[in-house]
Protein backbone atom coordinates (compact mmCIF):
# COMPACT_ATOMS: atom_id res chain seq x y z
CA UNK A 1 0.00 0.00 0.00
CA UNK A 2 2.70 2.72 1.12
CA UNK A 3 4.70 1.35 -2.03
CA UNK A 4 1.93 2.54 -4.38
CA UNK A 5 1.11 5.78 -2.34
CA UNK A 6 4.86 6.44 -3.15
CA UNK A 7 4.46 5.78 -6.84
CA UNK A 8 1.21 7.86 -7.21
CA UNK A 9 3.43 10.76 -5.73
CA UNK A 10 5.63 10.34 -7.57
CA UNK A 11 3.63 10.26 -10.95
CA UNK A 12 1.89 13.71 -9.38
CA UNK A 13 5.46 15.31 -8.75
CA UNK A 14 6.19 14.31 -12.37
CA UNK A 15 3.22 15.37 -13.90
CA UNK A 16 3.16 18.92 -11.82
CA UNK A 17 7.20 19.20 -13.45
CA UNK A 18 5.91 18.53 -16.60
CA UNK A 19 3.03 20.88 -16.77
CA UNK A 20 5.13 23.93 -15.52
CA UNK A 21 7.71 22.71 -18.35
CA UNK A 22 4.93 23.20 -21.25
CA UNK A 23 3.93 26.26 -19.28
CA UNK A 24 7.53 27.87 -19.54
CA UNK A 25 7.93 27.04 -23.28
CA UNK A 26 4.67 28.05 -24.02
CA UNK A 27 5.43 31.47 -22.50
CA UNK A 28 9.08 31.51 -24.81
CA UNK A 29 7.09 30.61 -27.79
CA UNK A 30 4.52 33.69 -27.25
CA UNK A 31 7.71 36.16 -26.86
CA UNK A 32 8.95 35.22 -29.83
CA UNK A 33 6.16 35.32 -31.97
CA UNK A 34 6.44 38.28 -35.08
CA UNK A 35 2.49 39.75 -33.39
CA UNK A 36 4.30 40.12 -30.15
CA UNK A 37 7.50 41.78 -31.75
CA UNK A 38 5.02 43.91 -33.47
CA UNK A 39 3.49 44.89 -30.81
CA UNK A 40 6.73 45.92 -28.58
CA UNK A 41 7.94 48.10 -31.26
CA UNK A 42 4.75 49.38 -32.64
CA UNK A 43 5.80 52.59 -33.16
CA UNK A 44 8.92 52.30 -35.13
CA UNK A 45 9.67 55.91 -36.22
CA UNK A 46 9.60 56.43 -32.04
CA UNK A 47 12.43 53.72 -31.41
CA UNK A 48 13.89 55.28 -34.70
CA UNK A 49 13.74 58.82 -33.79
CA UNK A 50 15.06 57.96 -30.05
CA UNK A 51 17.94 56.26 -31.51
CA UNK A 52 19.31 59.11 -33.82
CA UNK A 53 18.56 61.74 -30.66
CA UNK A 54 20.81 59.53 -28.47
CA UNK A 55 23.61 59.04 -31.30
CA UNK A 56 23.63 62.94 -31.77
CA UNK A 57 23.59 63.80 -28.03
CA UNK A 58 26.30 61.36 -27.49
CA UNK A 59 28.39 63.06 -30.80
CA UNK A 60 28.12 66.18 -28.50
CA UNK A 61 29.13 65.28 -24.92
CA UNK A 62 32.49 64.03 -27.32
CA UNK A 63 32.71 67.10 -28.94
CA UNK A 64 32.53 69.00 -25.60
CA UNK A 65 35.00 66.83 -23.61
CA UNK A 66 37.64 66.83 -26.63
CA UNK A 67 37.41 70.45 -26.63
CA UNK A 68 37.73 70.87 -22.93
CA UNK A 69 40.76 69.10 -23.35
CA UNK A 70 42.20 71.11 -26.08
CA UNK A 71 41.80 74.14 -23.72
CA UNK A 72 43.06 72.86 -21.09
CA UNK A 73 46.41 71.95 -23.33
CA UNK A 74 46.69 75.19 -24.36
CA UNK A 75 46.34 77.02 -21.43
CA UNK A 76 49.03 74.90 -19.45
CA UNK A 77 46.69 73.12 -17.36
CA UNK A 78 46.82 70.06 -18.02
CA UNK A 79 49.81 68.15 -16.26
CA UNK A 80 52.47 66.64 -18.84
CA UNK A 81 53.32 63.14 -17.42
CA UNK A 82 56.14 62.26 -20.39
CA UNK A 83 59.36 63.87 -20.03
Amino acid sequence: MNKQKDKNNNNKEKNKKKYIDTIILDAIKNVFKKDTIKNIFKNDKIVFLTNIVTYIMFAIIVYLMQNSIVQEIKLGQRNNTCK
